[in-house]
């Protein structure tokens, strides 16, 4: 919703305006399976949505679809010994290294190292669901396709 208002104002000649002053706050999702949920829709709509609305999404949008893609992809090649064995365990323990180096940076941030796991599950959850949510949108654009 954000990108595509976004490139409407854009379009319209308007502005984004940052205002550094302004107060708010933010009410996150309270379980990781409304994470899950939201981010998943997320992921399908910014993919799906681009062909209705000829929004163009940036690279950083396709991460967790590249990402999500490579898990998939990587399990099955490396269970077939196509692809070096070091290579997909390495792959993932590279990102598990970001990831709990990313959430120490927030937990201290909030000074709350019980929060640590939780960071830890977030991110993750964030990442895997908002693939997932991008691989549906890119079948169901597929299917169009195929129904056209």
């Amino acid at each position: 919703q954000d990108i595509e208002f976004n490139l409407r104002l854009k379009r319209a000649g308007g502005r984004i305006i940052l205002f550094p002053d302004i107060k708010l706050t933010y009410y996150s999702r309270s379980t990781l399976k409304e994470l899950w949920k939201n981010n998943f829709g997320n992921g399908y709509w910014v993919i799906a949505g681009a062909k209705n609305a000829s929004v163009p999404f940036s690279l950083r949008h396709m991460v967790p679809l590249l990402f999500v893609l490579y898990l998939v992809l990587g399990s099955i090649l490396s269970l077939v010994s196509i692809m070096p064995k070091a290579l997909f365990p390495g792959t993932i323990i590279l990102y598990l290294i970001v990831v709990i180096s990313s959430s120490l940076s927030v937990v201290r941030l909030v000074r709350n190292w019980k929060a640590l796991f939780a960071t830890i599950l977030a991110f993750v959850t964030l990442h895997i669901s908002y693939g997932m949510g991008s691989m549906a949108g890119l079948f169901s654009l597929i299917s169009r396709r195929e129904d056209t």
